[in-house]
């Protein structure tokens, strides 16, 4: 049931109209004080008895005529599971990112999802058309199809570990109906709302072809959106893990694993496995770090995982690292590098942590005074202590460009200020710098320590040759600043030494793009599956966390760990009143699964009911004027008997 015309209702005010009336309605009686007209008094009795009953009779009639001319002004119409509706191109946003994994009960989001997109098809008519956009599979291409096939193409969606863009995927079901040429459209979004999944979307400028053509028209298709999914638990999971502060493990040393907890909820233990061994185990409350010792490692690839007590979304409970433990980079020196760093490069080879290398073998040249080799081999990179000569700096400058890195030395100026942050971990703020020169960047590269004046003390940038060149702002003398005697000296250096020998873990997630060598034939999922690929290009169907392979053949170049988006683990629904904005669109909202089928296809109608109302009105109208009439006189034997009375009786 349903009706097309609500201002119609108002009709229905007409029905306390009578109402008022009979409540209002008194008969007037004459009493007549003479005990021989007993009789008379019991013949009114059952007289009064038949007029109340014709009035409840009249009432009913009446108030039946009002309601069924209001149903009829209202228009009516029947509705039913198996109402026809006009040709509809429909566009079925299923969201099947990682968050719809969450259990539910017995089943799982994605399980609630694809029945109400179940229940959409199976009302489908033969004109209509159907693209079943997956929310978390955003590289795939969509074509228009008929129920039947929506209807595999829904039973053949799984969970993924990728994250969903749901604006995005309104936008792009927006372009899809302009592109269909259909006169009616709709959108239909199967999603468990999480805030994080809908952006604010950005508005294109007017006359921006495709995508901003059909974010601007001027009637948007409706969104209909199921909000009967919406996460209330919390959900913890591992937001990230760091290995070796950054940096990648050295051989035969022991390291440490920095893990982060993020969410609510219960404290959970978190435990790390080598080659599924465990190797450490702690208890910790989301929204904490805990920090694991591991190791020592064989030098060689190394493969580990952490892991937390699972809650009811699992995919995030654990963390993949894929990286190398490499040798004791070998560093060598050039230049009068002084007393401080010196001593501390010699206590780091002494430890085993560094090894003494060739000017065009070694992975870290160490420059100092104003020497600095005219070329890097490789992948070398160079750490340079400036000269305490300023008249020396501009040449310096020069030379650091020749070689790719676009920074420039001032001179030192007189004036102390201290160390506000240091982001190379090793501890120097609050150190005074006394004379502070500084390091500017003058095009790619990244600020590592900043004194509280705002000056950047040590700075990095990408050379040609393909490694690093790191820059100090002032030699590590005690003329220039207290970093040599401070505690935070040894570790400075230990930094600096490390910038080669390897790489530290990447950051990447399922859903990011793999950029493979051009040798590639193949890439194979964690699951074991391979898809073919061409070097040449990018692979974007990344939908599984998990250590992915990378083969030319069955020869091994490559394995890279994906891990879940820590965005898709924030379930935290989104506000529903902010849905028309964050979509842009008009939404109708269906929490139930009544409401779903009620509210999608907009457009159907079913069978208007005024005609058969109408025909009702008709008949009540003739039933209460034939009772009305029937009633409207007194009997004549009646009325002559009480006047008669009256007369003899005044």
């Amino acid at each position: 049931m349903g009706i097309l015309a609500p201002a119609g209702l108002l009709l229905g005010l007409a029905i306390a109209v009578p109402v008022l009336l009979h409540l209002l309605h008194r008969p007037q009686r004459d009493r007549v004080a003479f005990p021989a007209l007993q009789y008379l008094f019991r013949m009114e009795r059952d007289h009064a008895r038949q007029i109340r009953m014709r009035q409840s009779l009249l009432l009913a009639l009446r108030l039946a005529l009002l309601l069924l001319l209001t149903l009829a002004a209202a228009r009516t119409v029947l509705r039913g599971t198996g109402a026809a509706h006009p040709p509809t191109a429909v566009v079925v946003i299923l969201d099947n990112s990682m968050s719809a994994g969450r259990v539910v009960g017995d089943g799982r989001v994605l399980d609630t999802l694809k029945a109400r997109a179940r229940e959409t098809l199976e009302l489908a008519g033969p004109g209509d058309r159907f693209w079943i956009v997956r929310g978390g599979n955003a590289w795939e291409t969509v074509t228009p199809l008929a129920a039947r096939a929506a209807l595999t193409r829904v039973a053949e969606t799984e969970v993924v570990d990728t994250r969903a863009d749901l604006t995005a995927a309104v936008a792009r079901a927006e372009e899809i109906l302009a592109r269909s040429g259909a006169a009616r459209g709709e959108i239909h979004l199967l999603s468990d709302l999480q805030a994080s999944a809908l952006p604010p979307r950005a508005r294109p400028a007017a006359g921006t072809p495709g995508l901003a053509d059909a974010a601007t028209r001027d009637t948007p298709a409706p969104v209909v959106v199921w909000t009967g999914s919406r996460a209330g638990e919390p959900n913890g999971f591992v937001r990230d893990v760091v290995l070796g502060g950054g940096l990648p493990p050295r051989a035969g040393r022991r390291t440490e694993v920095a893990v982060i907890i993020g969410g609510e909820g219960e404290e959970r233990g978190v435990r790390l496995l080598v080659a599924g061994r465990l190797e450490g185990a702690v208890r910790s409350q989301p929204g904490a770090s805990v920090v694991l010792p591991a190791g020592p490692f064989t030098e060689g690839p190394l493969e580990a995982e952490v892991e937390i007590d699972p809650d009811a979304l699992r995919a995030d409970d654990r963390f993949l690292i894929r990286t190398d433990v490499v040798p004791p980079p070998s560093v060598v020196r050039l230049g009068a590098i002084g007393d401080f760093l010196a001593a501390a490069l010699d206590l780091l080879e002494e430890g085993g942590r560094i090894r003494p290398g060739t000017p065009t073998g070694a992975d870290v040249v160490v420059a100092a005074d104003g020497v600095v080799p005219s070329a890097l081999a490789p992948g070398q990179h160079l750490v340079v202590v400036p000269p305490a000569d300023p008249a020396r700096r501009p040449a310096l400058s020069r030379q650091l460009a020749a070689l790719g890195a676009a920074i420039e030395i001032p001179a030192t100026r007189a004036g102390g200020s201290r160390v506000a942050a240091d982001e190379t971990g090793s501890g120097l703020e609050g150190t005074t710098v006394h004379r502070v020169g500084g390091v500017v960047l003058r095009g790619p590269g990244r600020a590592w320590v900043t004194l509280e004046d705002g000056t950047v003390w040590a700075a990095s940038a990408p050379a040609t040759s393909g490694g690093e060149i790191v820059v100090l702002g002032s030699p590590l003398d005690l003329e220039h600043s207290e970093i040599p005697i401070a505690a935070g000296m040894v570790p400075l250096v230990e930094w600096i030494s490390a910038r080669g020998g390897g790489t530290a873990p990447g950051r990447m997630h399922a859903g990011d793009t793999l950029r493979v060598s051009s040798r590639a034939t193949a890439i194979e999922s964690p699951s074991g599956t391979r898809h073919p690929v061409d070097g040449t290009l990018e692979f974007r169907a990344t939908r599984e966390a998990g250590i992915w392979s990378v083969l030319a053949g069955d020869t091994l170049l490559e394995r890279v760990a994906l891990n879940t988006p820590p965005r898709e683990s924030l379930l935290q629904p989104i506000d529903p009143s902010l849905l028309p904005v964050r979509l842009g669109a008009p939404v109708i909202e269906a929490a139930t699964a009544n409401r779903w089928r009620a509210r999608i296809f907009t457009a159907r109608r079913g069978r208007e009911l005024w005609r058969p109302l109408l025909f009702l009105a008709f008949v009540a109208l003739l039933v209460e004027s034939w009772v009305a009439a029937s009633g409207s006189a007194t009997p004549p034997s009646d009325r002559a008997t009480a006047d008669d009375i009256r007369a003899r009786h005044p």
